[in-house]
């Protein structure tokens, strides 16, 4: 990106996400309580945790094996 715009909309995206993000903690922390709020945070990161395994999954383990035979090179022949 040569002029900076998708920098430029990154960062407000972020920032407004932030103060969206606080606000809505805020409201949720009065409503619910710290204990109930505590168990809203542990219930939503529960249910978040199969989305972030296949975002940070590896690989197939087929295709790792792929790359890697193809990369190494063949044993040299022993002399006599």
């Amino acid at each position: 990106d040569a002029d900076g715009a998708l920098v430029a909309r990154s960062i407000v995206v972020c920032f407004a996400s932030a103060a969206l993000g606080t606000a809505l903690a805020g409201t949720l922390l009065s409503g619910l309580g710290g204990l109930g709020f505590g168990i809203a945070l542990g219930v939503a990161s529960v249910l978040a945790m199969p989305f972030a395994r296949m975002a940070f999954a590896r690989p197939a383990a087929r295709a790792v094996t792929l790359t890697a035979t193809a990369n190494v090179a063949a044993p040299a022949a022993e002399s006599p």
